[in-house]
């Protein structure tokens, strides 16, 4: 018979809250639950990096993760934990500051998944950095006052950024996500975006699809926000507006567990001021 298993907090069981990332999953050897928890210091003594499993994530389209276990201090604690296997060629033993981490059971034995490790001034750590030259970095107009805004309009060529919904709802979106991510940081390749109208949208005929070419084609990855469409539809129709890539993320802090991307869109001459 399968054991089950329960994510504590502070010491105490509890029940999920819908405002958490939460997952569970039963079959014949495991049965998962995770939780993001808040922010922990931790030591990293020891990592097994030619041992490893794949972890499949309950309920979210995501590829399954390939995970390397390792033995962390919290204090004098000795406890069993794990990290992703993409990860580990980056990370010595060491202090770390874990900001985002959760509990599962695989085959009954329970592990702490360190999702987000910042090295302290102690460690010796190699951190992989998402800043490629691939990549176009550009100055977001958020927070700026309505002078720096005026200053702004009367540049040639803007670029803003624009988040992209959708990306976890589908496997394919994810994996198409997770190949320009790798293409991205890992091989420092380029990968190209592109927006197109899709009136045939049965739930939004103003809907705008996002898609990314990592190699040969463009694969869908979601959809411009709802209220951003009536500023960039015009902008499909300026042959000289540009669309790429600023950034490819993977994210335990959301509701749900997955890639994200963010993209540029850059037009000639000020954009509306309502956004």
């Amino acid at each position: 018979m399968e054991k089950s298993s329960t994510v504590t907090s502070n010491g105490n069981s509890g029940t999920t809250s819908q405002q958490n990332a939460t997952s569970e999953l039963e079959s014949d050897d495991v049965k998962q639950q995770a939780m993001p928890h808040g922010t922990m210091q931790c030591q990293i003594i020891h990592i097994d990096r030619f041992s490893s499993f794949k972890w499949e994530i309950p309920g979210f389209p995501v590829p399954k993760l390939e995970l390397v276990r390792v033995l962390f201090k919290i204090g004098t604690e000795i406890s069993d934990g794990v990290i992703q296997k993409k990860e580990a060629a980056n990370i010595q033993k060491g202090n770390f500051i874990c900001t985002s981490h959760c509990g599962i059971r695989v085959h009954d034995k329970n592990y702490t998944v360190l999702w987000e490790l910042q090295p302290t001034k102690r460690s010796q750590t190699s951190v992989p950095n998402h800043k490629s030259k691939n990549t176009h970095v550009h100055r977001s107009d958020d927070g700026l006052n309505t002078d720096e805004r005026d200053d702004l309009g009367e540049v040639g060529a803007i670029c803003l950024p624009f988040k992209v919904l959708g990306t976890c709802y589908s496997q394919s979106r994810q994996e198409a996500l997770e190949k320009a991510f790798e293409h991205l940081y890992n091989h420092n390749r380029p990968v190209f975006a592109k927006l197109q109208a899709e009136p045939d949208n049965p739930l939004d005929k103003h809907a705008i699809t996002v898609y990314v070419m990592s190699s040969a084609v463009y694969e869908k990855v979601g959809y411009t926000e709802t209220e951003m469409t009536q500023f960039v539809h015009p902008v499909l129709k300026d042959p000289s507006f540009l669309v790429s890539v600023k950034r490819i993320w993977f994210s335990t802090v959301f509701l749900m567990i997955g890639f994200y991307v963010t993209i540029n869109i850059t037009k000639s001459g000020p954009w509306d001021r309502q956004m």
